[in-house]
C-alpha cells in the first residue's frame, strides 16, 4: 500500500473470512473510507488482484491510492497518522472493517468518518463550515459511545445537551485531561467565560455560527486552535469505536515533528 509515494506496507486477506456474504464493492467502500481517515484526506482502492491459495481459498490485495491536490502542500491533511507509525495501521484497519461488518447501524460507523473528511476538506475554504461538520461528526459520535458502550438510555441521550453527551463519552473512553491543555488561545477565551470547558466552548461556537449569534466570536488563533481540539476528539472517538490500539499524534500540539507529538492510546477495552 502506499500513500504519497510512501510505501506504508501490504496485506492479504480471505475473501470470505472479510467480507463473509457481501460483495466485494461493499469491502472496498469500507476500505476506502478507512484509508481516508488515515490519510486525512479521499482515498480509494484499486488494482484487485485475485490469487488461489494453497488450500483452493480465493485471497485478494487491495492496494489505495490517493487523489493529489494540485498545490503539493495540500497532498494529505494534517491528522493522527504519521508514516512514523504505519505498522499501526492495519490495527486500525482490521477493526474498522470488522465494525462496518458486525455494526447494527453501518451508517453509525460510516457517517462519523465521512464527516471528519468533509470537516477536514473544507478547513482551508470556510473554517465556519468545518467546525459545524465537526461537531456534527462529534454529535454522532457521542450518541453512538454513549447508547451502545456505556449504557445509556435513548431518553437519557434525548435530555441531554450536546456538550454533556460529549463530556461524557469522552470521559468514557479515558479522555479526562484539559482537552485545551495545548491551546493557549482557546483556553483564554474560556477564562473570560466563567471558565468553562472545552466542550461547552465548542457547543457555543457551533451553535453561534449556526443560529447567526455573537454569543461567542474566535479571533482566527482561537477559531485554529478550537478547530484542531474538535477534529482530534473526532479521532479519538472514532479510534475507540474501532477499538484501536496504538500510536497517534496529537493534532492539538501545532509545532515541532509530529513523532514530538506522539500519544500512545489503547482503546481495546472499550
Amino acid at each position: 500500500m502506499t500513500a504519497n509515494g510512501n510505501r506504508i506496507g501490504s496485506f492479504e486477506w480471505d475473501l470470505h473470512e472479510a467480507i463473509g456474504d457481501e460483495d466485494i464493492d461493499q469491502l472496498c467502500r469500507y476500505l476506502s473510507l478507512a484509508l481516508s481517515f488515515v490519510s486525512g484526506g479521499n482515498s480509494r482502492v484499486g488494482n484487485y488482484l485475485a490469487t488461489d491459495g494453497p488450500d483452493h481459498s480465493c485471497s485478494r490485495q487491495a492496494f489505495g491510492f490517493i487523489r493529489k491536490a494540485s498545490d503539493p502542500k495540500l497532498l494529505r491533511s494534517r491528522n493522527w497518522f504519521t508514516f512514523a507509525h504505519s505498522e499501526d495501521v492495519f490495527s486500525f484497519i482490521k477493526g474498522f472493517l470488522e465494525l462496518c461488518k458486525t455494526a447494527k447501524r453501518p451508517l453509525d460507523v460510516i457517517l462519523p468518518v465521512e464527516l471528519y473528511l468533509a470537516a477536514n476538506a473544507s478547513r482551508d475554504i470556510l473554517m465556519q463550515s468545518a467546525a459545524i461538520t465537526s461537531f456534527s461528526c462529534l454529535e454522532s459520535l457521542a450518541a453512538t459511545i454513549l447508547k451502545e458502550k456505556a449504557g445509556w438510555s435513548s431518553e437519557l441521550v434525548r435530555r441531554s445537551s450536546a456538550q454533556d453527551r460529549l463530556r461524557a463519552a469522552a470521559v468514557f473512553i479515558g479522555v479526562v485531561d484539559d482537552i485545551l491543555k495545548h491551546s493557549p488561545r482557546a483556553s483564554r477565551e474560556c477564562r473570560e467565560r466563567n471558565n468553562e470547558d472545552g466542550y461547552a466552548l465548542l457547543a457555543r461556537w457551533r451553535n453561534a455560527t449556526v443560529h447567526y449569534s455573537n454569543d461567542i466570536v474566535l479571533d482566527g488563533e482561537a477559531a485554529v486552535e478550537a478547530f484542531e481540539v474538535s477534529q482530534w476528539l473526532v479521532e479519538i472517538l472514532i479510534l475507540a469505536t474501532v477499538g484501536y490500539k496504538g500510536r497517534l499524534v496529537d493534532r492539538r500540539i501545532m509545532t515541532g515533528y509530529d513523532v514530538e507529538a506522539t500519544m500512545d492510546v489503547d482503546f481495546s477495552r472499550h
